[in-house]
């Protein structure tokens, strides 16, 4: 702008403007189109610098990043304190695995309780254990991470579709899966008589999340019955 309040514009913008000027007269009503056509040229903000300046981004980008830490810490945690030493209740498995491997197993035995449980699936987890990897729990402590990261995963999911998208989606989703997989969750993961612990959880989530459906169909609500019979 000038001093005296005309548009001062770069050479290379009145050098276009003379070239489309020259190739002939504009239609009637259209004597800004060359103007216009030079200024459509002119670059424009990316996508990504917006972005980059935008704060609820960068909380968004902190948040993913922060709930992968907790998850990576927690992780590393298990390795670190993973023993295959059978430890308090799974002893009870240990003593009736000899009665499992003998002829006179029925796969009713699999339905009998354990306190005031019934722990059909993790037994099966348990026999798979002790016949592929030598009973020392890996399998175990493998199929509760599975788990509890597929229950972060789920309740992410949920999150996403209670909220619209933006940051704060993220931000919410990631703040839920930092909480579920914070270290205090540990002992159910690294103690591999724990696995229907993590599993009850994930059924109880996914039951719920069938029947929050507006109008669940029949397949939905026997699909939330039939989580409740994980235990």
């Amino acid at each position: 702008m000038r001093c005296d309040g005309s548009l001062a514009l770069p050479d290379q913008t009145i050098h276009r403007a003379a070239e489309k000027y020259a190739r002939g007269p504009s239609p009637p009503g259209d004597a800004c189109e060359p103007f216009m056509a030079v200024q459509d040229d002119a670059p424009r903000p990316a996508a990504l610098t917006r972005i980059l300046c935008d704060p609820k981004a960068w909380c968004a980008a902190v948040g993913v990043l922060a709930a992968g830490m907790v998850a990576w810490c927690t992780l590393a945690h298990v390795v670190y304190v993973y023993h295959p030493l059978p430890w308090c209740d799974y002893w009870d498995f240990v003593c009736l695995l000899p009665h499992y491997l003998s002829p006179d197993f029925r796969l009713t035995d699999l339905w009998a309780q354990h306190n005031e449980h019934r722990i059909l699936f993790p037994r099966l987890v348990f026999l798979a254990d002790a016949l592929w990897f030598g009973a020392n729990g890996v399998l175990n402590v493998l199929v509760s991470c599975l788990i509890h990261c597929g229950h972060a995963a789920l309740m992410a999911v949920a999150v996403a579709a209670a909220m619209p998208r933006g940051p704060t989606l993220v931000v919410a989703a990631a703040a839920v899966v930092a909480s579920l997989m914070f270290a205090s969750q540990s002992v159910n993961l690294w103690w591999t008589f724990q696995v229907q612990f993590v599993l009850v959880y994930l059924a109880v989530t996914a039951a719920l999340h069938q029947l929050a459906r507006p109008q669940p169909g029949w397949w939905r609500l026997l699909a939330a019955v039939l989580l409740g019979c994980d235990r």
